[in-house]
């Protein structure tokens, strides 16, 4: 089974939005064992849109199209696998009365316009969307004389995503000729970046490329690098039975360096850290301006263990309302004291802070990329210094992680004291 991708918007080749559905189908596919043949990105125009279909579909079983569903007068995409299909375009009653409902739910008026959404080729298949307005299609081409199979999905990423996993992968499942199962297992690391975890990991990354598991990164930014463990196997024990060693060796090489696995995420786990000890949290922030907060508040069940926090941006607030004394902010000392004082002032059971230079400019003879993060408790008051890479954005970023896992690593100790 090859599948090829296919991405259609005028404002994606502009630079206007970034494409970030073609890499989730790609690496989902990946993960399935369904080989991503191809990856293509065109504008609003009908004649490229029908060009590229016809033309990847002589190389790909199957195509999935994302984008150029929506309402206005330039979203074609529906028309034109009509018109290759040499069929016309009918009203289906049941998609025209969802369009409705969702309208009505959100208590808004809805234009006559968006009845174009509910328009689909005859002898299509209409794949349910209920988080928005524009279905997805499964439509049957012949191409060279071969039936070929095209998904047509929203471009909006969550409702996409909806799509591919509950309609367009089982159907690609099922027509997958090999019966193996796949078996992923995702390393998510930070501290090291890709070279250097090549380097550690180098004898295994050799072995992989003739091996029955594969192993391979992916660069996430502020997420760090992910280590990629795959294997295909006539059933799920033989699967493990492969991927369970070479997953120990790659702990055994790079574990401290592991923060979380698969569908967790370094504030999933701080989070569970955190109820797992009866532990509270508060959170200050000068450089991030919030993102440890507002990442740690992603993850349900946050309030149990968050109790607030502060984002103390310029020094008099700092002095203000944390009582900073240090002298130089960009320093251990004000990191330990901005924790120490906010867990004090909100009685938690540990505080966390972050203070440095976001740049692009030094600031008093502070480079950068400089910053301090600080860790208070009853038992405990340290702070660590980093000099972290990149631009302003990344700076930001890369700190809010940074400080996360230097959290998450206090956290773990504190759970192997011993009692």
């Amino acid at each position: 089974m090859r599948c090829s991708v296919l991405c259609v918007g005028t404002e994606l080749l502009l630079g206007q939005i970034y494409d970030t559905n073609s890499t989730y189908i790609s690496e989902r596919l990946s993960e399935l064992g369904i080989s991503s043949f191809e990856k293509r990105t065109v504008g609003d125009n009908a004649e490229r849109i029908a060009s590229a279909v016809v033309d990847m579909l002589h190389e790909a079983d199957a195509l999935i199209v994302t984008g150029g569903l929506g309402p206005t007068h330039d979203d074609i995409t529906r028309e034109v696998l009509a018109d290759l299909m040499g069929v016309d375009l009918e009203l289906d009653e049941s998609v025209a009365s969802d369009i409705e409902a969702i309208f009505a739910k959100r208590n808004r008026e809805m234009n006559k316009n968006n009845l174009r959404q509910a328009m689909v080729p005859i002898g299509a298949r209409v794949l349910r969307n209920p988080l928005g307005t524009a279905p997805g299609l499964q439509c049957q081409l012949k191409v060279g004389g071969n039936a070929k199979t095209v998904f047509l999905t929203p471009g909006v990423p969550h409702e996409m995503e909806h799509i591919l996993e509950a309609s367009v992968l089982p159907i690609l499942l099922s027509k997958k000729q090999d019966s193996n199962v796949i078996i992923t297992r995702t390393l998510k690391t930070w501290g090291l970046g890709e070279s250097a975890l090549a380097e550690k990991l180098e004898e295994m990354v050799i072995q992989a490329e003739t091996g029955d598991v594969k192993l391979g990164f992916l660069a996430r930014g502020m997420n760090g690098i992910y280590i990629k463990l795959s294997v295909s196997s006539p059933s799920i024990e033989m699967a493990k039975e492969l991927i369970v060693p070479i997953e120990e060796k790659v702990k055994e090489k790079v574990g401290e360096y592991v923060y979380a696995y698969d569908q967790e995420t370094m504030e999933s786990k701080i989070i569970d850290l955190l109820k797992e000890t009866k532990s509270t949290l508060s959170v200050c922030e000068s450089l991030t301006g919030g993102m440890v907060m507002s990442r740690l508040v992603e993850y349900p069940g946050a309030s149990e263990v968050i109790a607030g926090g502060m984002v103390t941006y310029q020094t008099q607030v700092k002095r203000k309302f944390l009582n900073v004394q240090a002298q130089d902010i960009y320093s251990h000392e004000c990191a330990q004291q901005m924790a120490e004082n906010l867990r004090k002032e909100l009685k938690t059971t540990f505080a966390l802070s972050a203070t440095g230079v976001a740049g692009p400019d030094p600031d008093g003879g502070h480079v950068p990329g400089e910053v301090y993060v600080g860790i208070s408790s009853e038992e405990d008051l340290f702070s660590e210094e980093f000099l972290l890479g990149g631009d302003r954005q990344r700076v930001r970023e890369y700190c809010t992680i940074t400080a996360l896992d230097v959290l998450r690593k206090h956290l773990l100790r504190g759970l192997k004291r011993p009692t």
